[in-house]
């Protein structure tokens, strides 16, 4: 699985709740994993998120642009 990178769409998942965000604040880490911070798109759900680079394909999934 690729990297995410600056700008990059995912869908993710709060207490089974699903939500679109851009990803932001990326920061790799010593043992080769990174951190990165989402900002949601919902008014709902406004705000800054640091998620582990572990959850992706567990809470956060590329959203891929549609061709």
């Amino acid at each position: 699985m690729r990297k995410l990178k600056e700008g990059d769409i995912v869908l993710y998942k709060e207490d089974d709740i699903e939500f679109l965000g851009e990803v932001f604040d990326i920061v790799d880490l010593s043992d080769g994993s990174y951190t990165f911070s989402i900002e949601g798109f919902s008014d709902c759900c406004a705000g800054f998120y640091q998620i582990s680079s572990w959850q992706i394909g567990l809470t956060v999934f590329l959203q891929e642009p549609s061709s």
